[in-house]
């Protein structure tokens, strides 16, 4: 939305998207990320991630998920896009980065993933 911050964006989303209340508090920054699709440019995008650990509300089904819950280290990697396995468990380990991503011609499987250590918010640009 016009004029939000990127915090006050993941807190809509995660009302909008997940029927969670997000205390806006408990975010904490972990990466920006630029998804690079060289054969398809119009994805493209720069991604913002950020960490929360206290909300309330039960997590619930939209077009945009179906949640379930998974112990840290079962987290099925496997049937995510490809390019979680290669900042989800930096993200949940509490790392911080700036990172750029690019997937393959077909848009299936990263061809590169470049991942930088930041110490907050754009530390590294």
């Amino acid at each position: 939305m016009p004029g939000e911050s990127e915090a006050e964006c993941a807190v809509r989303e995660a009302g909008e998207e997940a029927g969670i209340a997000v205390d806006p508090g408990a975010l904490a920054w972990r990466a920006e990320l630029s998804f690079v699709f060289p054969a398809r440019p119009e994805l493209d995008a720069v991604v913002t991630v950020f960490f929360g650990q206290r909300w309330s509300g039960e997590p619930r089904e939209s077009d945009e998920m179906v949640p379930e819950w998974f112990d840290v280290v079962s987290v099925p990697l496997g049937q995510m896009w490809d390019d979680e396995a290669y900042w989800l468990p930096q993200v949940m380990a509490g790392e911080t980065f700036v990172g750029v991503i690019s997937y393959d011609d077909d848009c299936k499987l990263v061809a590169r993933a470049e991942l930088t250590a930041a110490a907050g918010p754009l530390a590294a640009l």
